[in-house]
């Protein structure tokens, strides 16, 4: 995965190198130290992530990378927040959503390769997120639902790639699906 210097980012964002290195420090824009001088580092994904949600001019470089997008619609934070860190991992930028509206319309902006939706949505069922989605997409997301009942889910299995995963989230079984399905280059490929 690429990384770029507080100085490259700078010139990316074309603001100097303080700004960038106020905006690591004030939790604005993801990044890490390297090891010994402790220099900043930012990823490719936390980078298109920034500009993006600041509406800044994206170069051609990183371009390719905005194909790997993840929706995610569920308001768990712990949840949440464990599935934007295996996500991340396999280079996807997450949109984390708790309500399906906001959730639906950045699925119709994005079209976004892979869905996750928590069942336990207060606001509406997995099975009607399918049928949304369905309307609003020509392509075919992996959609990923995550249940305390799994086998009580109605969603129509025919239309898309669609894994139902119970609850408690076993995490290391997530992370291999991901893992699996990167090796085959078919399932979570952008």
């Amino acid at each position: 995965m690429k990384s770029f210097s507080s100085g490259e980012v700078a010139n990316i964002c074309d603001v100097t190198s303080r700004t960038v290195i106020r905006w690591i420090a004030a939790g604005r824009l993801e990044a890490f130290k390297l090891p010994g001088r402790g220099n900043n580092r930012v990823s490719e994904i936390a980078l298109i992530a920034f500009l993006q949600e600041n509406q800044m001019p994206i170069p051609n470089e990183l371009r390719p990378e905005l194909d790997r997008h993840c929706v995610m619609m569920a308001d768990d934070p712990h949840l949440t927040r464990h599935v934007k860190r295996i996500i991340r991992d396999v280079d996807y930028i997450t949109y984390c959503y708790d309500n399906g509206l906001e959730a639906g319309f950045e699925i119709a902006n994005k079209q976004p390769s892979l869905i996750v939706i928590d069942d336990d949505l207060a606001d509406i069922s997995a099975a009607k997120i399918v049928r949304q989605i369905n309307s609003l997409v020509d392509y075919a997301p992996l959609i990923i639902v995550f249940s305390n009942e799994p086998n009580q889910v109605d969603v129509p299995l025919d239309q898309y790639d669609i894994q139902i995963l119970a609850k408690p989230l076993d995490l290391h079984h997530f992370s291999n699906m991901f893992d699996q399905a990167t090796g085959e280059n078919d399932l979570l490929s952008a």
